[in-house]
């Protein structure tokens, strides 16, 4: 071997050294690459920027959201106060409470509560189920509190138009899985009334609904508003909120309607599968909760009309005052009357009391109480209505009344030449049972008297047994079941509800709950059950709701409760040959059961069965064609049932109390609400309760 070979071989074994020591290094880099990168992991999935601590440190740098918010725990809430006047309890009139978060959470979630006179309230939930801790941010920007996530974001802050409200805006960031965004909707004694699109009727009659109002919700007390009590809450029309439509927009600029629909727990809106097609992300939703007393649809009264609005008093007593909102409207200043009628036959019948004549100003737009001239005690258990006039005194002189589209709501209008509120009401050209026309009246409690006394129930609520009674006598009436709309073929008429009458032992001064059974409200559904307290002593069955062209069955005389009680009239099923339908129950009464509507038979739908064995009131008529006629009303022997529709027509509503509603190949219509009816007697030496016992009620 020569010195070349030698060289060359210890070249070669160099070589394979550093080439074995090099991929050492490689290894080892690696491992402290893998090792580093594990660490920075690790760092990652302990972030979290929604921490009670985080909350609070953001918080104390947040001027505004400071100025506004009180933080609580894991949310922040906000007070507003609408009337800062005291009820006699000492409690403030109206007041609206927001919370955002959840105070009882560890981490801070885009919760939005919303309450109002420490009575009703609602709450969103978005579903944050699927994401992680490290993947949420809270940030405060000026006023606005944002919530960050990688699908959706969240911006909440107040507005200030109109009567104010709370804008619950949300972003998708990215294509959703399908067209429809659910979230969790809680609430507590409030109703949900969807607005649809106005008629051509209504239309033609001068009524308005904005473009954000169609497909929203009018939310309501459950039990309050109409007639409220002088020394209680400002309830006004019982209107706590209103959610309007949400409103879409991608980041270009492309907008669009979302259709919202609240049910069962879910607050959800579905978005047009088009739009998203060609949506850029992302898409802004821009939800809104209105503070809203008024209604949010309104009628240009552009002839001289009487506009009213029924109510059933619950208790007697005095009123003093009637309020409406009203807009001026048109190139004239029109005068108004306020006026109260009393009830014939639940019509608008003798002049009651009447106000004075204001002059509305181009400038007004607003609650306007009116006193009245006199003041009229009022009887319990008699429906009074709330009536204004428009008089012309030259010139086309008008107004805006605001409504909303709410069920169980008496509204009616007339074209007339009266310079004043009529003695004895003219006959209307429409009538409905939807529109809540946006009046309502305070009234004082009556110092009971020695005697028998009746209380009037149409909401569930709590009542409070006067001083001295230990027994009353309790009337129930279930709800009427809603017709059944069925495609091709006729539907079946809804179910009347059920009667229970029983003599219960209560305690004096105490409070027991009054439960009414709403009547069937949509396609199909079934009326409620009523009952006093737990419902072990008397309770009232609700009449089934028709699902197909077979009526439903009248409320149950096995399944109520009761020394006395009687069943509810079936409801007649539909016939397929020319799409006529079956007629609602009568709803059961003290005298015998509701009457059950007969069958239809080919091309003839059947009227609504009568209340209360005949001795109610009388069915509706059939469609002749066309729509059913509507139940009529009887507080106390139990209302007829809705009428069928004929040539694919809807059936006619179920009257008041308790009947069922007609069926209709096209649309259904509702069963009548139940009722509950108390009778106790005040013995002598009694004297009026406490201003904090006084009962009061709703519409």
């Amino acid at each position: 071997m020569n010195i070349f070979t030698t060289i060359w071989e210890k070249t070669k074994q160099a070589g394979r050294w550093i080439k074995s020591k090099a991929k050492q290094l490689l290894i080892w880099v690696g491992i402290i690459g893998v090792a580093t990168a594990s660490t920075l992991v690790v760092q990652d999935l302990t972030r979290n920027e929604i921490s009670l601590e985080k909350i609070s440190q953001k918080y104390e740098q947040a001027i505004e959201i400071k100025d506004k918010y009180q933080l609580d725990g894991a949310s922040l809430k906000r007070v507003n106060i609408k009337n800062a006047e005291l009820t006699s309890k000492g409690d403030v009139k109206d007041k609206i409470v927001v919370e955002i978060g959840d105070k009882d959470k560890t981490e801070f979630t885009p919760d939005i509560k919303i309450s109002r006179w420490d009575e009703v309230s609602f709450k969103i939930k978005p579903n944050l189920g699927n994401v992680s801790t490290k993947d949420k941010d809270l940030k405060f920007e000026g006023d606005k509190i944002k919530f960050d996530t990688p699908d959706i974001s969240y911006e909440m802050y107040e507005y200030f138009e109109d009567e104010g409200g709370y804008k619950f805006i949300w972003y998708l960031n990215k294509a959703p899985p399908t067209n429809k965004i659910d979230f969790v909707i809680e609430s507590e004694g409030l109703d949900f009334f969807y607005q649809p699109e106005l008629t051509q009727q209504e239309i033609d009659e001068g009524a308005f609904r904005p473009e954000n109002v169609v497909g929203s919700y009018a939310v309501y007390h459950s039990t309050k508003g109409g007639m409220n009590d002088a020394y209680g809450k400002d309830y006004k029309v019982g209107k706590a909120f209103h959610i309007y439509r949400p409103h879409l927009i991608d980041a270009n600029g492309l907008e669009v309607w979302g259709n919202l629909h609240i049910e069962n727990g879910i607050y959800s809106v579905e978005i047009p599968q088009d739009f998203l097609d060609k949506a850029v992300y992302p898409i802004k939703s821009n939800d809104t909760f209105g503070y809203t007393t008024k209604g949010a649809s309104f009628f240009n009264q552009l002839t001289v009309k009487y506009l009213t609005a029924g109510y059933l008093l619950p208790m007697d007593g005095t009123i003093t005052s009637i309020t409406q909102y009203l807009s001026q409207y048109g190139a004239e200043n029109p005068s108004l009357y306020y006026s109260i009628y009393n009830d014939d036959s639940y019509y608008p019948n003798s002049r009651l009391a009447m106000s004075d004549s204001w002059q509305l100003t181009d400038a007004w737009d607003n609650w306007k109480e009116l006193s009245l001239t006199s003041t009229p005690e009022l009887t319990a258990g008699n429906f009074y209505y709330l009536t204004n006039l428009n008089v012309i005194e030259g010139g086309e002189e008008a107004y805006v009344a605001y409504a909303d589209y709410v069920v169980t709501s008496i509204y009616g209008t007339i074209d007339t030449a009266d310079t004043s509120p009529a003695a004895t009401f003219p006959a209307l050209a429409t009538v409905n049972y939807q529109n809540r026309l946006s009046i309502y009246t305070t009234y004082t409690l009556s110092e009971p008297s020695v005697g028998e006394h009746k209380a009037y129930f149409q909401l569930s609520q709590n009542w409070t047994t006067p001083t001295g009674v230990t027994s009353v006598i309790v009337e129930c009436w279930g709800g009427g079941g809603a017709g059944g709309p069925t495609s091709g073929i006729g539907g079946g008429g809804g179910g009347g509800g059920a009667y229970a009458k029983e003599t219960i032992s209560v305690s004096p001064e105490t409070s027991y709950a009054i439960v009414i059974g709403a009547g069937g409200f949509g396609e199909g559904s079934s009326g409620g059950d009523s009952y006093f307290n737990d419902g072990s002593e008397v309770l009232a069955k609700g009449g089934v709701g028709a699902i197909t062209s077979t009526g439903g069955s009248g409320g149950s005389y096995d399944n109520s409760i009761g020394t006395l009680k009687n069943a509810g009239g079936d409801g007649g099923n539909g016939h397929s040959t020319g799409d006529v339908s079956g007629g609602g129950g009568g709803a059961g009464g003290p005298n015998g059961a509701g009457v059950t509507a007969s069958d239809a038979i080919a091309n003839v739908a059947t009227a609504g069965g009568a209340g209360d064995d005949g001795n109610g009131g009388a069915g509706g008529a059939a469609g002749a064609p066309g729509a059913g006629g509507d139940g009529e009303w009887n507080l106390t022997n139990g209302a007829g049932g809705g009428g069928g529709g004929t040539n694919a027509s809807i059936g006619g509503y179920g009257g008041f109390t308790g009947g069922g509603g007609g069926g209709g190949e096209s649309g259904s219509r509702w069963g009548g609400d139940g009722l509950i009816i108390i009778t106790y007697t005040i013995t002598g030496g009694e004297e009026e309760p406490p201003a904090e016992r006084r009962f009061f009620i709703f519409d």
